[in-house]
């Protein structure tokens, strides 16, 4: 299996356009769930507070908190995820979520984190929701994300100020 450390994060090569980390910001095991964040925010926050009045941009949590060489994957990156790899939906000890085998048929797992939505953690281990790094063009006050549930595996656009996970990419 091809992988290596950046910044002391670990990565795995799925054999696409870019590395992926093994976990999600806020946790250095594959399997949890980590924090949650609202797009361009730095800290994950109470669970209530994911909301419009609460929101504020304060920049790149990924580079802040892993260093240079981190970051959200794109849109387009995490496409390459979602078209080109073989997901399998798998139940462990500690969550539930997606096996996801890249064309080198290296892995990572990609726990169904659930989201914040100003009610508190919603849809914990029945569905998950990552941020790309790509706004809308035409509204930039929404950013895409992945969105999976056992059944389902899309694209979706949100307003920026829901918790929702993190994994980073590096090149």
């Amino acid at each position: 299996m091809k992988q290596g450390f950046l910044n002391n994060h670990a990565w795995i090569d799925l054999g696409l356009s870019v590395k992926w980390a093994t976990c999600n910001i806020g946790t250095d095991k594959p399997e949890q769930i980590g924090k949650h964040y609202a797009w361009g925010e730095m800290q994950d926050k109470s669970p209530h507070l994911y909301t419009l009045d609460h929101y504020q941009y304060t920049g790149d949590v990924v580079s802040m908190l892993w260093g240079e060489g981190w970051r959200l994957p794109t849109l387009k990156e995490q496409e390459e995820l979602l078209n080109k790899c073989e997901w399998i939906w798998t139940r462990n000890e500690y969550s539930c979520g997606f096996t996801i085998i890249g064309p080198n048929h290296n892995s990572i797992f990609l726990p169904a984190a659930g989201l914040h939505c100003g009610k508190g953690l919603v849809a914990l281990s029945q569905q998950g929701t990552y941020w790309s790094e790509t706004l809308l063009q035409a509204d930039n006050s929404y950013a895409y994300y992945l969105h999976f549930t056992p059944g389902e595996r899309k694209w979706k656009i949100s307003r920026y100020f829901y918790g929702r996970s993190i994994r980073p990419v590096c090149v």
